[in-house]
């Protein structure tokens, strides 16, 4: 059985101080704006000492990493003029925006209701329900990458990934691979069928272990609770991550407020 907390987190190399200033200090304008949000993302990192897998850490570390990829996404983007991946990366920071916020709710309520009590007791039951949501989050995600990995190992999946015939008719026919050749280069595909029938079968074992895998971290008891709310409701493919706590409505309202 595969134990999540046997496993250690390999964290990216976080430039030095001086390596961030000689960076940004090369560009301007919203590329610099951009960088400097990056360096501040990545010395979040050096906090970060202890190593081993936890399901918190690693849905931090899920959000963390998307919204560092978007940020280096958005400076080709910006210097190419692409209106289209900037409008993408738009529409994704948002969902990973209300996820956040989504996890954070219970500060958020812990700090108003300080702001209007003055006095409140309740800040360690408002640390351990962030952490039990981050462990949400990383369930969540879990479960998403199993029902993708369900979907690839599906018969009509595979049997469009192995099929050799669009690659033959290309090269049964000089003009189509003439024309193929003029767009995407040589034309790499394999139509040795033996060849994709054990490269079926290697793809196929690859991905139902990584199945059982994900079956047994979606086992433990940090998240077992979580992930038999995702089994009881697998059905709706519309059922996100605020529908665990009930709150698809409330969350888009509170994102617009503290946007």
């Amino acid at each position: 059985m595969s134990v999540l907390s046997d496993f250690n987190l390999v964290l990216p190399q976080v430039p030095s101080e001086n390596e961030w200033i000689e960076y940004i200090e090369s560009t301007e304008g919203r590329e610099r704006d951009i960088s400097t949000l990056r360096a501040k993302g990545y010395n979040l990192l050096a906090d970060l000492n202890e190593r081993h897998a936890t399901y918190e850490r690693v849905g931090w570390l899920s959000l963390w990493a998307k919204v560092m990829a978007a940020l280096e996404s958005m400076i080709p983007a910006l210097q190419s003029g692409s209106d289209l991946i900037l409008e993408s990366l738009s529409r994704a920071t948002f969902e990973w925006l209300q996820h956040q916020l989504a996890i954070t709710d219970p500060i958020h309520d812990l700090l108003e209701n300080r702001r209007t009590h003055k006095e409140i007791v309740m800040t360690e039951y408002a640390y351990r329900s962030v952490v039990d949501r981050l462990r949400a989050y990383t369930a969540w995600c879990l479960w998403s990458d199993k029902n993708y990995y369900q979907e690839l190992i599906d018969p009509r999946t595979q049997k469009n990934i192995w099929d050799s015939g669009p690659a033959r008719e290309i090269l049964q026919n000089a003009k189509k691979l003439q024309s193929y050749e003029r767009f995407y280069g040589p034309l790499d595909s394999e139509i040795d069928e033996n060849k994709l029938r054990q490269g079926r079968r290697n793809m196929e074992a690859l991905y139902r272990e990584k199945i059982r895998r994900i079956e047994d971290w979606l086992g433990d008891t940090k998240v077992k609770h979580w992930s038999n709310k995702l089994k009881d409701n697998y059905r709706s493919r519309q059922f996100s991550f605020f529908s665990l706590f009930g709150e698809d409505s409330k969350i888009t309202g509170e994102c617009r407020g503290r946007s």
